[in-house]
């Protein structure tokens, strides 16, 4: 927490390169939170030099450390997505899309809109899998429900062509107004 402290410059002077160095004793510690921190830092190259080898290290870390009882902020999930980003496109990591696939099933299960949105993405572009069309909708409408935008499109873009669901332009023009408001 001091290295979130120094990192927003919150009740402590702004300093991204002491905020690394707690986060780095954090991690060396065992706090699973240090770790994704850590990794965030390395991953950005905030008070250090960006190393995506070390950030998916310290996320691979922080995931085996945790479960979803230790999710008080949403950072665990926060965790899952980044993890399953790199493992997607072979960041610092070979590509694996089996697992971030699993990674964003996981994430997915929180139901935060982000992570559906993700879920979605990957069923719908196959992720992983093979793609189905008309699978991907459900995550896709649960985000949208929850207010997130990109989903909201990816949703009246569903209408509108008429994949996955009978093709209906009132219900297209419906989600695209949402995602505009």
């Amino acid at each position: 927490k001091i290295g979130l402290c120094h990192l927003k410059g919150l009740g402590a002077k702004k300093d991204e390169k002491l905020a690394f160095d707690w986060f780095s004793t954090g991690a060396r510690l065992g706090n699973p939170r240090a770790m994704y921190m850590l990794g965030e830092c390395y991953y950005f190259g905030v008070g250090t030099e960006a190393d995506k080898v070390a950030a998916v290290d310290c996320f691979t870390k922080a995931e085996a450390k945790t479960d979803s009882s230790d999710d008080d902020n949403g950072e665990r999930v926060s965790l899952l997505l980044a993890l399953g980003h790199c493992f997607e496109f072979g960041i610092g990591t070979d590509a694996d899309p089996r697992r971030a696939r699993l990674l964003y099933k996981a994430a997915a299960d929180s139901g935060r809109a982000d992570a559906l949105y993700e879920l979605g993405r990957a069923i719908l572009y196959g992720v992983g899998m093979k793609a189905e069309y008309a699978a991907a909708r459900p995550p896709f409408l649960r985000s949208a429900r929850k207010g997130y935008v990109p989903a909201m499109l990816m949703v009246g873009k569903f209408s509108d062509d008429g994949r996955g669901v009978p093709k209906n332009k009132d219900d297209a023009q419906n989600w695209y107004l949402k995602s505009v408001n």
